[in-house]
C-alpha cells in the first residue's frame, strides 16, 4: 500500500492507521498550497501586462509624453513655496484633476497622466 496516493491507484480498503491519515492530510494541504501559489504567479506574470518604468525625476517627466495631472490646491501650495519648475509644463500637457479618483483611474488604466508627490 506504499505510494498509492501519489500515483492515483485504487486502494482495496480505507487506511485505518493514523500515520497514513496524517500523511494524506499533509499531502492534500501541500497540493492546495502549491496550486494557489502557481495560480498567483500565473496571473501576475503571464496575464497582467504590468507597468512600464516609473518616472523618478522631474526632468524625466518633462521629457516624456505623459501629461501632468495637477490639483489646484497643491499648485497653490507649490506657488507659495516658490517652486517654479511646474511652469515648464506646456498648457497642452496639463490636465486638471478636479476628481482625484478619476485621475488615479486614468493613471492606472491609460498610463497617460502623472502627478507629483513627495519622496519617502
Amino acid at each position: 500500500m506504499r505510494g498509492v496516493f501519489l500515483f492515483g491507484l485504487s486502494v482495496p480498503q480505507m487506511p485505518r492507521c493514523w500515520k497514513m491519515r496524517v500523511f494524506f492530510l499533509i499531502y492534500v494541504c501541500y497540493c492546495f498550497s502549491i496550486t494557489t501559489v502557481f495560480q498567483a504567479f500565473f496571473v501576475s506574470y503571464l496575464v497582467e501586462q504590468g507597468n512600464g518604468e516609473k518616472i523618478s525625476t522631474f526632468q524625466e517627466h518633462l521629457d516624456s509624453n505623459v501629461n501632468y495631472g495637477f490639483i489646484a490646491s497643491v499648485e497653490f501650495g507649490m506657488e507659495t513655496m516658490e517652486f517654479s519648475d511646474l511652469t515648464q509644463f506646456p498648457f497642452t500637457r496639463r490636465v486638471d484633476c478636479v476628481n482625484v479618483k478619476t485621475c488615479v483611474m486614468r493613471m492606472v488604466s491609460d498610463c497617460d497622466v502623472a502627478t507629483m508627490s513627495t519622496s519617502q
